[in-house]
């Protein structure tokens, strides 16, 4: 059990990295196949619990991407690759850990 909980987290690692990946390239198109699969103000459980599932997933580079258009496009993409680069060297000392346990 505890090997599966360890694969899911690091399914969750590898999904918001590649979605960094993702928001760096092709931005305004990640931005809005975020903002498609959630529900603005959520009333009811149910989309409650998809906010939640797609934050949890795709939720730190969307709200780095967040950031970026009241930028020019060079400092906005060195703002995406700033948190990116900073959000992998993170990862790099957590996973160790995390699979340590």
């Amino acid at each position: 059990m505890i090997e599966f909980i360890k694969i899911m987290i690091f399914m969750l690692i590898a999904t918001q990295g590649a979605y960094f990946i993702l928001v760096f390239f092709l931005y305004s198109w990640a931005m809005e196949w975020y903002e498609w699969g959630t529900f603005k103000n959520p009333d009811n459980l149910f989309k409650k619990v998809v906010n939640i599932w797609t934050m949890s997933i795709f939720g730190i580079a969307y709200w780095v991407g967040l950031k970026v258009p009241e930028k020019n496009f060079i400092m906005g993409k060195l703002i995406i690759f700033a948190y990116a680069f900073l959000y992998f060297v993170v990862i790099i000392f957590l996973i160790p850990l995390i699979d340590a346990i």
